[in-house]
């Protein structure tokens, strides 16, 4: 964006998730007093209307005697990546941990049963000796 069209936009303008309301939500602590800052994920809209993650990091600031806000904002489109490839890793190995853990109780059946026929088969060899 421009920095003439900037000024002309709140900040809901750029926050697609957010409406006033919830916007006037969030950043209540720190109108109160109550916070000095505040840390939260949105997203954001370029000029071109692409979406991209971002970390917000909000205070409320006095210039002069006017309360101000600043905001400082990051681009975590990497952060959600990485993210992303741990989460679908974590999957892949939960995945094979409950193939595995059907594997070895199936192995645990499969030595019982040859535990039984091999007692059985010599049970059937003692009485053919017999």
């Amino acid at each position: 964006y421009s920095q003439e069209k900037m000024y002309t936009f709140t900040p809901l303008d750029i926050k697609p998730e957010l409406t006033e309301a919830s916007f006037k939500k969030l950043i209540a602590p720190l109108v109160a007093r109550e916070k000095e800052v505040i840390v939260f994920e949105t997203i954001h809209k370029r000029a071109d209307d692409s979406l991209y993650p971002v970390e917000v990091h909000l205070q409320l600031v006095m210039q002069g005697d006017m309360p101000q806000f600043l905001a400082i904002i990051n681009d975590i489109t990497e952060r959600k990546g990485a993210e992303q490839e741990l989460i679908a890793e974590e999957t892949a190995l939960k995945e094979m941990n409950v193939m595995m853990t059907g594997r070895e109780l199936k192995m645990i059946e499969l030595k019982k049963e040859v535990e039984e026929l091999k007692a059985k088969l010599q049970e059937a060899t003692n009485r053919l000796v017999a």
